[in-house]
């Protein structure tokens, strides 16, 4: 290892968080429904149901803005794509009442950001739409929405209040907000022949400012398997660079110069936590290896994410950055430490209306 290496090291602290929702008021009404533009091309077909809406194409209201539900004339649809890892999708449950009555348990929520609770008798939904990272990390509920009333269930947080038997659908708002503390997050599902203009005023009376999910409820006596152990290092890890080749002599350039080189790293980093969907904040550090014009050899020799995808955009867009200023036949060895965070976009609008 050269002296530079072991001495060198240009920290990228890249923070890629946005705001969580903001906190729930118990005097504060639900907002209005959002007024905006139609999207060119769009005709919605017919969707009267739960189990309708879920499989119908979903209806963008306008570009950059996302929202749970779309209503327009045609009627009411999804306004955001469902998540990848919910292409195939279970049978509705039609007795949903009647499982809820029979296991008042606290449920379980699979969703982009992970496992939500922890008691594996009550039911288990899968989220099918998202919510801002932050909102999983606080008190938690899963409403069903029934033909005999709502249900509410504890995902996560202490509620000892939270009323074990339906009630009517209209109740919903109230006792959300007399459950709410700090934040709340709802996991919202539906039976699969509940007319989809009653969850639209399932959504209306949720509480202001909280950050819904809609779900689908898995199979009665669902068993989920045992969470993976972390995966042992593999490619993309090492402990140092390889031996430089024959004949090349090390380099030595300005810190700065070297700063100035490495920061399309930091957008870089963020597009991998982007499309890797990392779920927890985390640091690496990168070993690179500057010759020939370029970053020739990359690798992590710290990683407290160990996810593989994540891994290995880390590297290849590593190898993708250019320094013009190191001369044929030497290199530079460079530790770069990157602090990573999750993005965390704002949970979208429950409704909007499309004119």
């Amino acid at each position: 290892m050269s002296p530079l290496f072991s001495r060198l090291s240009i920290t990228a602290v890249i923070s890629l968080s946005a705001c969580a929702s903001a906190s729930l008021s118990t005097t504060q009404k639900p907002a209005a429904p959002r007024q905006l533009t139609a999207s060119q091309g769009h005709r919605p077909t017919a969707v009267r149901t739960f189990a309708d809406l879920i499989v119908a194409p979903a209806i963008a209201a306008q570009p950059n803005i996302e929202c749970v539900l779309t209503e327009s004339a045609s009627g009411l649809r999804l306004g955001i794509p469902l998540s990848p890892a919910t292409k195939t999708l279970p049978e509705l449950p039609g007795d949903l009442a009647a499982r809820l009555d029979a296991a008042p348990n606290p449920a379980r929520v699979l969703s982009r950001w992970g496992r939500l609770g922890a008691d594996t008798r009550g039911p288990v939904l899968v989220s099918l739409t998202r919510v801002p990272m932050r909102a999983t990390q606080g008190p938690a509920v899963a409403v069903f929405a029934t033909a005999r009333g709502a249900y509410v269930r504890a995902v996560q947080g202490d509620f000892a209040s939270i009323p074990t038997t339906p009630f009517p659908l209209d109740a919903l708002g109230p006792t959300l907000s007399r459950l709410r503390r700090a934040t709340l997050t709802v996991f919202l599902t539906a039976e699969a022949d509940l007319p989809v203009a009653t969850l639209a005023d399932v959504l209306r009376s949720v509480p202001a400012e909280s950050a819904v999910a809609l779900c689908v409820t898995l199979p009665a006596n669902t068993v989920l398997p045992e969470q993976a152990p972390p995966a042992e290092p593999s490619a993309g890890y090492c402990e140092t660079l390889p031996d430089p080749d024959e004949g090349e002599t090390e380099a030595d350039l300005p810190v700065a110069t070297l700063q100035a080189g490495l920061a399309p790293m930091q957008e870089l980093a963020r597009n991998c936590m982007h499309s890797s969907e990392a779920s927890s904040p985390g640091r690496v550090v990168l070993a690179l290896r500057i010759a020939d014009g370029h970053v020739r050899d990359a690798c992590l020799v710290e990683d407290d994410l160990q996810v593989a995808v994540l891994t290995t955009c880390l590297v290849e867009s590593a190898k993708s950055m250019h320094f013009e200023q190191v001369a044929e036949g030497t290199f530079i060895d460079v530790h770069l430490p990157l602090r990573l965070d999750p993005i965390d976009d704002p949970a979208p609008t429950l409704i909007c209306v499309v004119p």
